[in-house]
């Protein structure tokens, strides 16, 4: 048999790991083979579009969705949020003059709320008094009139105004269509059901999200979803509800990862942590390294939970360090030899053509075994 055949056929046979699994990053194997048939990858680590595609186009809005998945995302997060008549949107917080033009015609909704999350002695996701226009106090039809922009302004203005908010169901009906899975994030549940209950409206934002979910065919663990949340009761509100959808909580420090608070996690049927990047590579003070916090993730993952980590994004303000050299392949990298499970990212399509040079990489190797194999059987 000749070597061109023998290269061929192992190629499309092949489904072993080429790489020794002793380290993290050395346990993915980046044969996208292994994923046919998956709703995601298991092959590597997932990428998930923080926002959509929101470093080239403004955050929740469809052309951010629709560009995430052509760029390469596996997952596409949508934040949500509810309007005064009760139908659930896709904004990152309750209030939205920050991204939207809602002050022009608005003005005069602005109120003031505590976006405190109850729990007087942690520190869940505070905000406080937050002075704003609020979804919750405009309809879904003034909603409709509305226009995002995008919300950072070292980032491209000219998608600015032409694309206007997305409703969940929107996202959900979009992610049937095009073959993504979601990850909803409840924002600020607490104060959102606090203000419905105020309103006299009994039910809660989980268990509307969990319905418009279902609705969709998302119920079971099975399911290209995941839920995310920050806040512990909101959670706990998620697991009561005897949902079988997996559940990540965001921890906003690390103080909420420690053995005893992840054991109460899995009472509660946990799937995985999100936690900021910047608590697993840890700066000093000039913004260089201090340390890699491998104890942490190889903890999380002691006890069976996937670890999630934010926000990616290529401005080279925005790495971990001075020693990713302005290069986010270089923090790609770094984050991949600690195992990080999942990639929150402004930029899918970076992160994408990251993981796809891994691949291409993996098929030279697997070659390179089967060349070096014949050589040494010829010989």
């Amino acid at each position: 048999m000749c070597l061109k055949t023998l290269i061929i056929l192992f190629l499309s046979i092949s489904g072993g790991r080429a790489i020794d699994k002793g380290t993290p990053a050395q346990r993915w194997s980046f044969q996208p083979k292994q994923d046919v048939g998956l709703d995601v990858p298991e092959s590597r680590p997932l990428i998930v579009a923080h926002r959509g595609a929101s470093g080239m186009f403004p955050e929740h809005t469809s052309i951010a969705y629709e560009k995430a998945v052509e760029q390469g995302a596996d997952i596409v997060e949508c934040d949500v949020t509810i309007t005064k008549d009760l139908a659930l949107i896709c904004s990152h917080e309750p209030w939205i003059s920050e991204v939207s033009n809602a002050e022009e015609n608005f003005a005069d909704r602005t109120f003031t709320y505590d976006m405190d999350d109850g729990d007087p002695d942690i520190n869940w996701n505070d905000k406080g008094n937050v002075t704003d226009i609020y979804a919750i106090d405009l309809t879904l039809s003034e909603i409709r009139t509305l226009l995002r922009k995008q919300a950072n302004t070292k980032r491209d203005p000219n998608y600015d105004w032409q694309y206007g908010f997305v409703t969940f169901a929107e996202h959900l009906a979009m992610a049937r269509e095009r073959g993504f899975a979601v990850i909803p994030e409840i924002k600020q549940a607490y104060a959102v059901n606090k203000i419905l209950a105020q309103r006299g409206i009994q039910d809660t934002i989980e268990n509307m999200t969990l319905h418009q979910l279902s609705h969709y065919g998302y119920d079971s663990a099975e399911d290209p979803c995941f839920m995310q949340t920050f806040e512990f009761s909101s959670f706990k509100a998620l697991s009561d509800s005897g949902s079988k959808l997996r559940r990540v909580l965001l921890a906003n420090h690390v103080d909420l990862l420690s053995d005893e608070w992840i054991s109460k996690y899995k009472e509660l049927g946990i799937y995985g942590v999100g936690i900021n990047k910047k608590f697993i590579v840890v700066k000093n003070l000039n913004g260089h390294i201090n340390y890699t916090n491998t104890e942490l993730m190889d903890r999380l993952h002691s006890h069976g939970l996937s670890v999630f980590s934010w926000t990616f994004r290529n401005e080279y303000q925005e790495l971990s360090s001075w020693e990713d050299g302005q290069d986010p392949y270089l923090e790609y990298q770094r984050f991949l030899d600690v195992g990080l499970d999942g990639y929150f990212t402004d930029f899918p399509g970076s992160l994408r053509r990251f993981f796809d040079a891994k691949e291409d990489a993996q098929v030279i190797q697997r070659v390179q075994s089967v060349v070096n194999g014949v050589r040494q059987h010829d010989l």
